[in-house]
């Protein structure tokens, strides 16, 4: 067995990397409405298929497409578990990115990525009074199972960076992937090109001093450091897919209409892009995050 930071294992070596990977919104609902959302900067659609035609839907474009790795968003994907259940069966390897203010399913056999902006006052500032609190008493039901944190940074919240530590304390998460918003200009939350760099020095100093915290390789953050770099080595520019609620293609990438590839900062994606330059780590991380079946 291979550990990859701390807690995160790393299975399916004889695999061959990812294979070819789409990113799914399971549904369109969500308890939040965030303002720095992408999924609700875009006008609303014409809402989720039941269940069962999601599912033979998404059967045909698993074959039609060769996929073998899939990404759940929303929404919120944990507000469908059981279709979230039938869905993730589906594919060989699977993560899902959630709120973490819902019960997570003790059979889900996925990598889990919790959403966070920080800690509770860069959090609630963002999502609402309280739903720190409330994340924090929900993550404390996993009992042991491994998770990771998503942080996605904005203007608002740079500060979360000096933070970082006691969030893994407090969270008890494997690690932290951080990101920078990603949306249309000008926004209150979109972070300057001085401001963005000077936060990826930050990024790098805390990988070095602090091992396991960061889940970011540092190749990684080097795509994030410029804006407009990963969009140069963007995985849906080399055959990843995105799909809506009713499984219609999304473009140009899971953001939809919201995205601005000059301004990226989507850690997964840098970390695909890493990934594909060469650098090992990143595709152990990738390996370690997108769970394959029996491994929970």
């Amino acid at each position: 067995m291979i550990v990859v930071k701390e807690g995160l294992e790393l299975a399916g070596l004889g695999r061959g990397l990812m294979g070819r990977c789409a990113t799914f919104d399971l549904t369109d609902a969500c308890p939040l409405r965030c303002g720095h959302c992408y999924f609700y900067a875009r006008p609303a659609g014409q809402g989720a298929l039941p269940p069962a035609v999601y599912l033979a839907r998404l059967e045909k474009l698993r074959a039609a497409h060769e996929l073998s790795t899939a990404l759940w968003l929303g929404g919120e994907p944990l507000l469908q578990p059981e279709l979230l259940l039938a869905a993730t069966a589906v594919f060989p390897r699977n993560a899902v990115v959630t709120s973490g203010l819902l019960p997570i399913p003790r059979e889900l056999k996925a990598g889990v990525l919790v959403s966070i902006d920080g800690l509770e006052p860069e959090h609630d500032r963002l999502r609402g009074r309280g739903t720190y609190r409330r994340v924090l008493r929900r993550l404390g039901e996993l009992r042991g199972r491994p998770f990771a944190l998503q942080l996605t940074l904005t203007a608002l919240t740079l500060g979360a960076l000096d933070g970082l530590e006691r969030l893994k304390e407090e969270t008890g998460c494997s690690g932290v992937l951080v990101g920078f918003f990603t949306g249309r200009e000008p926004s209150p939350f979109a972070i300057g090109a001085a401001a963005r760099s000077r936060a990826v020095d930050r990024l790098l100093e805390l990988a070095a001093s602090v091992p396991g915290l960061l889940l970011n390789p540092p190749a990684s953050l080097e795509l994030l450091r410029r804006r407009g770099a990963l969009a140069a080595a963007c995985a849906y520019r080399r055959g990843d897919l995105a799909f809506d609620v009713r499984l219609e293609r999304k473009l140009p990438c899971a953001y939809g209409g919201a995205a601005d590839c000059r301004t990226c900062g989507c850690a997964v994606l840098a970390v695909r892009g890493s990934m594909r330059q060469g650098d090992p780590s990143s595709a152990e991380l990738l390996r370690a995050l997108f769970q394959v079946p029996g491994r929970a």
